[in-house]
């Protein structure tokens, strides 16, 4: 018969003791130093939202055409700028259409005359001199 030849390996075994409590609980040191950071980030957080919502005010306002009213919009919600955008669409629209209207074509018959032109018209030589030096 043949013997086998086992090795052992040893382990040692080492008893952790627990922590005592004071030893868990963060120093008033460590506890200021956490809340400047949780301060810090969340300072830097806002800031982020804040250029976030600048970008998303200019975007909307470029979709609408009104990136020219990007200085002068200030708003904090997008409620606000729902209603800033309604607003100037508004406006630039009734711009838009009252220049339409007075660039439109004019027929020459209804063009205002005054009193030189008619007086013209009649052949009245008399009321054409009073148009041009006034009258008297």
């Amino acid at each position: 018969m043949e013997t086998e030849n086992v090795e052992v390996e040893e382990v040692e075994v080492t008893e952790q003791q627990p922590e005592s409590p004071e030893a868990e609980a963060p120093t008033v040191d460590e506890m200021e130093q956490t809340q400047k950071e949780n301060e810090r980030l969340v300072e830097e957080l806002n800031h982020k939202l804040d250029n976030l919502f600048s970008k998303q005010v200019t975007l909307t306002l470029s979709q609408h055409g009104l990136e020219a009213f990007k200085d002068i919009v200030h708003v904090s919600t997008p409620e606000e700028l729902e209603s800033a955008v309604q607003k100037l669409t508004a406006i630039v629209n009734g711009i838009k259409n009252e220049a339409k209207v007075s660039a439109g074509y004019v027929p020459k018959d209804n063009l205002k005359q005054d009193s030189y032109n008619v007086a013209k018209e009649k052949g009245d030589t008399k009321s054409m001199i009073k148009a041009l030096f006034g009258k008297r």
